[in-house]
């Protein structure tokens, strides 16, 4: 069974819900450079949606459905910010920390480890979810001040 297929099956067991069988995870060649499995994550989370959804319309009196998802179209929906284009760009979101295009990054942005030895990604795209998310970790000033205030969460 490949890593998408068990993450699926995972999923829908979390969801009280059996192995689908009209739901097929089209893998191929890596799209993304990463030693995760982004793209396997994202398929099979977007896989138990279009499940749940058929399981909805059946419930609904529709007819049976199949999902096809493919691991490649998935890793692209990772990357989507990446191919957005701003006609105001200095309104557009940061895409790193220090944004070269004007400072408008937050210290609050990136991987952090909790109290449990897990960790967290924490990405504001826009203004007001940035501004949520410092309310969140107390207003911090520098990524050290996020660090030690997300070290003090459990991420389950």
């Amino acid at each position: 069974m490949d890593i998408a297929r068990q993450a699926f099956d995972q999923l829908l067991a979390v969801a009280g819900r059996a192995p689908a069988d009209f739901v097929r995870i089209e893998g191929g060649a890596p799209a993304m450079a990463t030693r995760f499995h982004a793209e396997e994550a994202a398929a099979a989370v977007l896989a138990a949606g279009g499940a749940l959804a058929a399981d909805i319309w059946a419930l609904r009196g529709g007819g049976p459905q199949e999902v096809r998802v493919s691991t490649r179209e998935a890793a692209t929906g990772l990357v989507s910010f990446l191919h957005q284009t701003f006609a105001e760009p200095d309104r557009a979101p940061p895409l790193t920390q220090d944004d070269a295009r004007g400072g408008r990054g937050t210290p609050a942005m990136g991987f952090f480890e909790t109290k449990d030895g897990r960790y967290v990604y924490l990405r504001p795209r826009f203004p007001a979810s940035a501004a949520k998310l410092h309310a969140l970790v107390g207003s911090p000033a520098d990524k050290a001040a996020v660090a030690a205030n997300v070290a003090g969460w459990n991420a389950m």
